[in-house]
């Protein structure tokens, strides 16, 4: 899965990441206080993942981090291989 670039507004905000061949990510930007948690979704697999970080932290490093973490589960779940082994 290739990294994607999340869209949508500031905030709580979502969007359809588009991916190579096809596939896309659902991802989510939810401010909680001084933190932001980040959702991803496989909708193929329905897999999803969360993750929380600073918001100085910027939009591109969350999205970077919550895909390598569903990487990381697909691969686990048997949903794509595990590139960090």
């Amino acid at each position: 899965m290739p990294t994607a670039r999340a869209t949508g507004r500031r905030g709580a905000a979502g969007g359809r990441a588009p991916q190579a061949g096809g596939d896309e990510v659902l991802i989510e930007f939810h401010r909680l206080g001084n933190a932001v948690k980040v959702t991803a979704v496989d909708p193929q697999t329905l897999v999803e993942v969360s993750i929380v970080g600073a918001p100085g932290a910027g939009e591109a490093a969350l999205t970077r981090a919550v895909l390598q973490k569903l990487r990381y589960v697909l691969g686990r779940k048997g949903g794509e291989p595990d590139r960090h082994r």
